[in-house]
């Protein structure tokens, strides 16, 4: 049997699809987001509330207002944390691609600057000294690169860590001063 989670009476309504309302307080809820805050609750605190007790509406409404938001936030850090490491990872570039690129106008002026079998020397000088131009650039940024990712994944973790410590934390507290 349901009970409100305002009073506690069992007289209810489903005021539509998923959405109930005590005909005692008028109070109105959705009985999915009940049933999870409940789960939750169970979950971190190993508590079963039986919301037809005071105390245990009392116990309910104080998590809510103490816990809930820091264990919701728990997602939103891990979101945060992979951004950094999607972040760090994004910061790689082709150097080599870009100056073969920027070789060939050197090459092709050369090309025609020269004329002739001189200037196709010139030009394969030029496209091959810009590309492993780019390749010793390629290899530099990619120290750098894993060096970043190193560090936000390191970073990340500690952002995980503290999000989860403060929960736990806080969760302690609240088991100390509430209990049913």
């Amino acid at each position: 049997m349901a009970n409100c989670p305002n009073c506690g009476s069992d007289h209810l309504s489903v005021a539509g699809g998923n959405l109930n309302a005590c005909l005692e307080c008028g109070t109105s809820w959705e009985a999915a987001e009940l049933y999870q805050i409940r789960r939750i609750i169970q979950e971190l605190t190993g508590a079963s509330l039986d919301l037809a007790r005071e105390t245990d509406r009392y116990y309910m409404k104080a998590f809510m207002h103490e816990i809930l938001s820091d264990f919701e936030a728990i997602p939103t850090v891990k979101s945060a944390a992979a951004k950094l490491i999607t972040d760090a990872q994004s910061k790689k570039h082709d150097k080599t691609a870009l100056m073969f690129i920027a070789g060939l106008p050197f090459g092709i002026g050369g090309c025609i600057g020269k004329g002739g079998g001189g200037g196709f020397l010139i030009f394969l000088i030029a496209v091959i000294a810009f590309t492993a131009f780019g390749r010793l650039l390629d290899q530099v940024e990619k120290k750098d690169v894993e060096r970043d990712i190193k560090r936000a994944e390191l970073k990340a973790e500690q952002m995980v860590a503290a999000a989860q410590e403060n929960l736990q934390s806080k969760l302690d507290a609240f088991q100390q001063s509430y209990f049913l």
